[in-house]
């Protein structure tokens, strides 16, 4: 378990030099190491004028393993976000983790005097779009976040009265070989892993996904770094018919500046 900051600062000195500055404070919390460094490219991209701190409890993602999306995980959720709001002075709590939809979802409401955004909240907007398909073939690299997302994009279709075609696909190995530095590997297996799905798509539904209709979403905020190599092995496979490669961590970041500077 970390705190991790750009500084060493006190909350409330940091806080007043935000604030004289016209400075947003951002908290990012994290249940694994590698959300850090997409979420801190996506706020330099999009949102460079605030101030990100992050905090990080890697306890979260070995647990949830054992326990599931139970009372305890909803509870250290919501102290979490407490933490975020009142000790760290957060203008809008950003969660990097999908894995736990429910318990940001149960954390939000009791901190509902600021945004407290799920990961991939503005992603799933983007999959559920009939300008998309309404298909999506959504993939992860750590497991327990595919129920979490398949619930979640569900609710979003049927709230927005649009039909939905979801395939969820565990990218087994690709973790523990980012863990491992192992960066181009890991890419490359999450990017033949969606070339050999979208194949079977195109297969059983020509007309449609053989004509680049529906996405490929990258599930988690961590996968950010294999868009690139995903789209290039998508459109050497499928030239001028490959889908979209939608990530979370960009459109999370512009959701949320959105939300509070309205």
């Amino acid at each position: 378990v970390s705190l991790l900051a750009p500084e060493v600062a006190s909350p409330l000195s940091a806080r007043a030099m935000a604030l004289s500055n016209g400075m947003r404070r951002i908290v990012a919390i994290h249940a694994m190491q590698a959300s850090l460094g997409p979420t801190s490219t996506a706020m330099q991209n999009c949102w460079p004028e605030a101030k990100l701190i992050n905090l990080c409890d890697d306890s979260l993602s070995v647990d949830v393993e054992l326990t599931g999306l139970d009372q305890s995980m909803d509870d250290r959720f919501e102290a979490l976000t407490a933490y975020a709001k009142n000790h760290m002075q957060a203008d809008g709590v950003l969660w990097s983790c999908s894995a736990f939809g429910s318990c940001i979802e149960k954390a939000a409401n009791i901190h509902s005097t600021i945004p407290v955004l799920k990961p991939n909240e503005a992603m799933q907007e983007q999959i559920v779009s009939p300008e998309n398909g309404g298909a999506s073939l959504v993939l992860s690299m750590f497991e327990p976040t595919l129920p979490s997302i398949e619930r979640e994009l569900f609710q979003l279709a049927q709230a927005k009265n649009v039909p939905l075609e979801l395939e969820l696909a565990f990218v087994e190995d690709a973790l523990a070989a980012k863990n491992g530095g192992e960066l181009e590997k890991s890419a490359n297996m999450i990017a033949d892993r969606a070339v050999e799905l979208w194949a079977r798509r195109v297969e059983r539904e020509p007309e449609r996904a053989g004509k680049g209709k529906g996405t490929v979403a990258l599930a988690m905020f961590s996968m950010a770094f294999a868009k690139s190599v995903t789209e290039a092995k998508l459109e050497a496979a499928f030239p001028g018919a490959a889908p979209p490669v939608l990530t979370s961590p960009d459109s999370a970041v512009m959701k949320l500046r959105s939300l509070i500077e309205g």
